[in-house]
């Protein structure tokens, strides 16, 4: 495959991939396919270990899964995966059993758990154009008796479970029967097999991208996991499985199907993200193409689309023509699934890999892989002071806390110190990504070698007090040429939350944030210099006029009542972010107790954990991700 990286991206028109793919079974069979969001993960390309489990925060087991189907030809290597689901069987004519497409195949294949005795090989049932579901869950009788065929399948081929792939309750478009009692029969059967299969083998389904056509409320109990068909959510010159929204986005991004999956009632821990091994091309790319054929292909360039997390590829004239997936891309979903808690990954289908099994290992190592035995992705060191303010000192130990659990739960490093004079350590400097500003400026005897630090490409997030100042001429680069504020001019009091609206929503710190939420409690600073007028600044957030009366009083010019006020920006010169936020609420009065207790903290909100994480990963050089950081302890002064 002839490949040039470019970056450019091209708009074009919607696509209307249900008109694409017709009905015609045998094609459509391989169009089902199931499978799916920075850079988290590391290039996956190591050496395939054996199967073994790999256990996530919850305890529960991790899951690589793959769809092996029966018309393939050749045995998977189980040392790359902890379940196979074999594609597929059927419901039969009599609407009460099951029909094994190629039985002796998945017997071969139920012999690799000698050697893999880890192994979980399930019988999928159904796929794209497979009919009789209606039928036959529509019937009490027919139901119960195919839920008694399911576990009589488990025992003759010594199966682990079934996988239920009706595709979909209620629906006609795969040109099978439908009805609207489709949902509630879907319900009655998975309970039914359940029953009849007992608690100890698997139950799953493979759910349509958008989380349509099944009650999952009334299911979840039953179900070990639900495998998302995060993918064929457009065609070219749209991205099939994009992670996040981009100008080639389909109606639905795989982000979005995540969480309408959770917002449909299946918890974290029971989604497992399915991930495309073919892509969809046009014009001279056929519309269904498996990835060891995509890098046959001559004559084409290679895009990455850094919105959506995917590549695609484009002809000599420039035209979008084929999108798919590549190792790189299905890091960065494995990354997600880690970031989101997902229960793990599957895909369709195995024999659309490589030769060598380049996916199937970036998969298998993006998921099981354990990050502490890798180096650190960035590395940030943080300096604070904690000696005035009781709210700033309460903000920086709170800092130094939410970023070691980042850090530890991200892959990255996280140092802190109060000796400011480390500034001055080229050497040290040089191990860092990133420096923080806490809760101070540094002194005077730093100021040129961390101006040296941001001209040679070092990376700066700095909090609240990080730009106080009443005398900016004292540094003047500072002040006014690197944050471009200028001398401090006022503040809310008390510290209260705002509505933020993101004013750049293409920068990548801001870019999946939602347009307005609000944030947590703060006291909000106003400067001496208009940042909108400076080019080399660029807003990224402000507080929406939502939020007026902003601020309590007492005195009345500490309650603004409009206004426009910046509360996070970036300097177009340098790789930096100053963040207003960083004062916590503090009981100052002592009205709860006998000390300075803290009323609300920093890292309360989840939208502004989001965008402190995504800059860190900015600054980092790194992807951000949409990992959704927890809170610190719940308490949020809202």
């Amino acid at each position: 495959m002839s490949i040039i990286f470019m970056d450019n991206d091209s708009v074009f028109p919607k696509w209307n991939l249900r008109q694409a793919f017709g009905s015609w079974f045998g094609k459509a069979m391989r169009n089902r396919c199931l499978s799916i969001l920075v850079y988290l993960t590391l290039p996956c390309l190591l050496m395939a270990q054996p199967v073994k489990e790999v256990v996530n925060k919850d305890q529960t087991p991790s899951v690589v899964l793959a769809y092996v189907t029966s018309w393939s030809h050749g045995l998977p290597d189980p040392a790359e995966l902890t379940h196979i689901n074999y594609a597929f069987g059927h419901v039969n004519k009599q609407f009460n059993g099951i029909n094994v497409s190629n039985p002796e195949r998945l017997r071969e294949i139920v012999r690799l758990k000698k050697k893999y005795p880890a192994l979980k090989i399930c019988l999928s049932v159904g796929g794209w154009g497979s009919g009789g579901f209606s039928e036959m869950a529509a019937d009490s009788q027919h139901r119960n008796t195919f839920a008694r065929d399911c576990a009589g399948k488990i025992t003759d081929f010594q199966l682990d479970g079934i996988d239920i792939d009706w595709e979909y309750p209620t629906s006609s478009i795969a040109k099978i029967s439908a009805s609207a009692e489709d949902t509630k029969n879907f319900t009655l059967l998975m309970q039914a097999i359940r029953s009849a299969i007992g608690p100890d083998k698997l139950l799953t389904l493979a759910s349509v991208a958008g989380a349509k056509y099944i009650n999952f409320k009334a299911i979840v109990a039953v179900v070990d996991f639900v495998n998302i068909m995060a993918y064929d959510m457009a065609a070219a010159p749209h991205h099939h499985s994009g992670l996040f929204r981009s100008s080639h986005s389909g109606h639905i991004t795989v982000d979005e199907a995540v969480k309408a999956h959770i917002a449909a009632g299946i918890p974290t821990d029971k989604l497992v993200l399915g991930m495309p091994f073919y892509g969809h091309g046009t014009g001279e790319v056929a519309s269904y193409i498996d990835y060891k054929d995509i890098l046959k292909l001559k004559g084409l360039k290679e895009h990455w689309d850094d919105s959506a997390k995917v590549p695609f590829l484009t002809d000599t004239a420039g035209h979008f023509v084929c999108t798919y997936e590549n190792p790189k891309s299905i890091g960065v979903k494995c990354a997600y699934i880690k970031a989101q808690g997902l229960r793990g990954a599957m895909y369709w289908d195995y024999s659309a890999d490589s030769q060598d099994g380049t996916l199937r290992k970036a998969v298998y190592n993006g998921i099981m892989q354990k990050q502490k035995s890798l180096a650190p992705l960035f590395s940030v060191l943080a300096f604070f002071s904690a000696n005035f303010d009781p709210a700033h000192i309460s903000f920086a130990h709170e800092a130094n806390k939410w970023f070691s659990q980042q850090a530890e739960k991200y892959h990255f490093r996280y140092d802190s110190t109060k000796d400011w004079n480390r500034l001055n350590d080229t050497a040290t400097l040089s191990q860092y990504q990133a420096v923080l500003f806490l809760d101070n400026t540094p002194p005077p005897a730093t100021h040129a070698a961390f101006e040296k630090y941001m001209r040679n490409g070092g990376g700066f997030l700095g909090f609240h007090v990080s730009a106080f100042n009443d005398r900016p001429q004292s540094w003047d680069w500072y002040f006014n040429q690197f944050l471009g504020c200028g001398a401090y001019k006022g503040n809310t009091w008390r510290p209260t939350a705002a509505v933020l609206k993101v004013d750049d929503t293409s920068h990548a710190v801001t870019r999946h944030l939602p347009r307005k939420f609000k944030s947590a409690p703060n006291e909000w600073y106003k400067w001496e210099k208009d940042l909108r007028i400076n080019p080399d600044i660029d807003v990224l957030l402000s507080i929406d006029s939502t939020s007026f009366p902003l601020g309590t009083g007492p005195k009345q010019f500490e309650i603004w009542h409009s206004g426009d006020y910046p509360v996070v920006w970036t300097n177009r010169k340098y790789r930096m972010l100053y963040v207003n936020m960083g004062h916590n609420d503090m009981d100052y009065e002592h009205r709860f107790g006998l000390t300075d207790s803290t009323l609300s903290h920093t890292f309360s909100s989840q939208a502004q954990c989001q965008m402190i994480l995504n800059a860190l990963f900015w600054l980092g050089g790194q992807p951000v991700t949409l990992a959704g950081p927890a809170r610190t302890d719940g308490i949020t002064g809202r």
